[in-house]
């Protein structure tokens, strides 16, 4: 969150300097400044990614597990059964899906390819598919699917073979799937971000299961769905998260739009389109896992406003409850002069109801900066904490240069403030684009009649130390 536009103005630490300082700055100049960090170009992501997509029929077998078949789908050089892994992406983030009830999960084949076209490896169980399905046991199945891709991982002659990031694991599921999947994620600390879709309340309760989960969740449902309305099922699996939650709302959309597929009999249909809830769907499901399971950072700048910031809520056919438990605010604007460092204060919030580890980073332009303290504060919750933001600004460089800030908590989710830091030349006192005589005698007016904008070194008052800041800054000219 980013308060109301405000320009501070840097605490200015130019003072005398010596001709081995000058000659120093100089040295660095073109060498510190390099283009800042900028969202990385996603396209839509309801529309396929740049990957062909092979599926198959995989028959997991794990030691001490009952095999059973799955549905694998992975990025491939050509879309063909059996076809290789595509080695340009890997290793591939991965996402485990639960089917829901009654159904198959060829049923929701479009929106797993679709995953995988994005660089997902993709395994769906074919199992409890019956009248009397065990929830635990298709929980388990899950966490086995993933014991399967670990194991494939390794294996010498697995078409996944070094290609599985067996780091980066979420799950989904629809219905009974997503209640499933919330009991896996419950219990099963490799996954470490969950997206459901329309999730049923299950036995063992799936509600009580988000009270225990740590990692970032997002309860996708439609706001007309008749078989788990989302006052019964999704929103009770939100409000029990204690971890970053999201809870998007598709508009007019059905408890079966979420299929590919929908099964012919006990189905509902709400006022949107089916093609269009799928689109919102791919959408969701694909933001929130390229955000959460892939490490990258650019990515990130473009993801982090379409998961959890204000282009959550551009498309008229969804509404988003989010709370991702950190907030991060900073002056959207500082000024400096040019050869100086800047100083000027954020703020982390902690939304959430315990203390989370966190971390600061700062991405743009390669200044020096750091964050004081170093270790950064865990706010209490409902509480806010300072923390102190350094940049120095290279001598010789001028013009206004983004700085993106973001603050991670230790479940991997982050919060972020965009800081436009525009270098000037603050000696160009006339403001006529050279650094001459005159400028000198504009700043000796401005200084003998005490106008603030004499005060060179920051420091709020007007002393002999800003004339000898402003006699430096002279010295060193323009570029």
């Amino acid at each position: 969150m980013v308060r109301a536009e405000q320009t501070v103005r840097a605490r200015g630490v130019v003072g005398v300097v010596g001709v081995a300082r000058v000659m120093a700055a100089l040295f660095v100049v073109g060498c510190l400044l390099v283009p800042a960090a900028r969202a990385m170009d996603l396209g839509d992501l309801s529309q396929p990614g740049a990957f062909a997509v092979s599926a198959n029929v995989a028959r997991v077998e794990v030691p001490g597990a009952t095999a059973f078949d799955a549905l694998l789908y992975y990025p491939a050089p050509a879309a063909a059964p059996g076809a290789a892994l595509e080695p340009s992406g890997a290793p591939y983030p991965v996402v485990v899906f639960g089917h829901g009830f009654l159904q198959a999960p060829s049923r929701y084949g479009g929106v797993l390819a679709h995953l995988a076209s994005w660089g997902f490896i993709v395994i769906a169980p074919d199992t409890q598919t019956g009248f009397s399905p065990s929830h635990g046991q298709f929980a388990l199945d899950m966490r086995t699917s993933i014991d399967w891709l670990v194991q494939e991982n390794g294996r010498e002659g697995s078409v996944l073979r070094a290609g599985v990031d067996v780091g980066a694991i979420g799950i989904s599921g629809h219905s009974m799937g997503g209640g499933a999947a919330t009991l896996a994620a419950a219990d099963d600390p490799r996954i470490i971000a969950i997206a459901t879709l329309a999730a049923a309340e299950t036995s063992p309760s799936a509600v009580a299961a988000a009270g225990r989960l740590s990692i970032p969740a997002s309860y996708i449902s439609g706001s007309q769905d008749a078989i788990t309305p989302l006052a019964q099922h999704g929103q009770r699996m939100y409000d029990a998260q204690a971890s970053p939650r999201q809870l998007p709302l598709i508009l007019g959309g059905s408890h079966c739009g979420f299929q590919d597929d929908p099964f012919p009999l006990f189905c509902d249909s709400g006022s949107l389109p089916r093609a269009e809830q799928l689109a919102l769907t791919r959408r969701l499901l694909t933001g929130f896992f390229l955000l959460h399971l892939k490490d990258d950072r650019d990515a990130e700048v473009g993801l982090w406003p379409l998961v959890w910031g204000p282009a959550a809520d551009a498309d008229a056919r969804l509404t988003t409850t989010k709370d991702p438990r950190t907030t991060l605010e900073a002056p959207q604007r500082v000024v400096l002069p040019r050869g100086t460092r800047v100083q000027f204060e954020m703020s982390v919030g902690n939304t959430g109801p315990a203390r989370p580890g966190l971390q600061a980073f700062a991405q743009g332009p390669r200044w020096p900066s750091a964050f004081d303290p170093e270790a950064l504060p865990s706010p209490e919750p409902g509480q806010a904490a300072p923390v102190s933001v350094t940049i120095d600004a290279p001598l010789g460089e001028q013009g206004a240069l983004p700085f993106l800030l973001s603050v991670r908590r230790e479940d991997g989710a982050r919060a972020y403030a965009w800081v436009e830091v525009e270098v000037r030349c603050t000696v160009d006192c006339d403001g006529n684009g050279t650094v001459d005589l005159f400028d000198f005698l504009c700043f000796l007016d401005r200084f003998s009649r005490g106008d603030p904008s004499a005060d060179c070194d920051g420091d709020g008052a007007l002393t002999v130390f800003d004339f000898l800041c402003y006699q430096t800054g002279f010295s060193w000219g323009c570029p």
